[in-house]
């Protein structure tokens, strides 16, 4: 069997971006973003990291946003490897949908609430359009990412060339991230933060797995009627 060219191989390349991307949008959340997230430190204290920091915070938002994008290409690059259903479609449907609140809640974060520190008595304002924000990202946007997600995972099952284990091994990233979306509608800041550290790292080991896997060998893996 010759090898598979560069180009065939292309989307493991650029998945190792991805998950390059998403490792650092992680490192930004853990040691840089969350000086200024609503997750028990005092609206004060939040104000003056914004204050001093607003371009770093506006970087690390950015980063989040590209992470975002990242997220689906991944699973468009998944498709070639799931029979042709409804489903397929309906999945990455989910996931394209997720991409907007996600979106929206992450320009808010960088773009809006900063400018609001300038203006006085902003601090209820503030604290609104924080919790809209938290919400479009945390509920709406990572419940859309997760199920459609979840449905593309659950749909490798049907491709018997690709490893049961490694179809198996992606399901609780996809689980935790629905319960972060829950955790985050409940407002319960300790077990979002709990759960976001654990889905992050479920999910970028299985992105991984799936690039150096799949993506590496797609003559091997591609969906075929023929090997269904």
């Amino acid at each position: 069997m010759n090898a598979p060219s560069p180009v065939s191989r292309s989307p493991a390349w650029v998945t190792l971006g991805i998950v390059a991307i998403i490792t650092l949008a992680c490192f930004n959340m853990a040691f840089v973003l969350r000086d200024g997230l609503a997750i028990g430190t005092p609206f004060i204290t939040r104000a003056l990291f914004l204050s001093e920091h607003t371009a770093l915070w506006q970087l690390g938002w950015l980063n989040w946003m590209l992470a975002a994008l990242g997220l689906l290409l991944f699973c468009v690059y998944l498709l070639d490897y799931l029979p042709r259903t409804p489903l397929r479609r309906f999945a990455i449907l989910l996931v394209a949908i997720g991409i907007g609140p996600d979106i929206i809640a992450e320009v808010l974060f960088a773009f809006v609430l900063p400018p609001l520190l300038q203006v006085d008595q902003a601090a209820a304002l503030f604290l609104t359009l924080e919790q809209i924000a938290m919400q479009l990202t945390g509920t709406v946007g990572n419940g859309f990412y997760n199920l459609g997600g979840l449905l593309l995972n659950l749909l490798l099952f049907a491709n018997a060339r690709i490893p049961r284990l490694l179809i198996l091994a992606g399901l609780p990233a996809w689980l935790f991230g629905l319960a972060l979306s829950v955790a985050t509608a409940l407002q319960a800041v300790l077990a979002a933060t709990l759960l976001t550290g654990v889905a992050m790292v479920l999910s970028l080991g299985w992105i991984l797995a799936v690039a150096l896997t799949l993506f590496m060998h797609p003559a091997k893996y591609r969906w075929s009627t023929a090997h269904a």
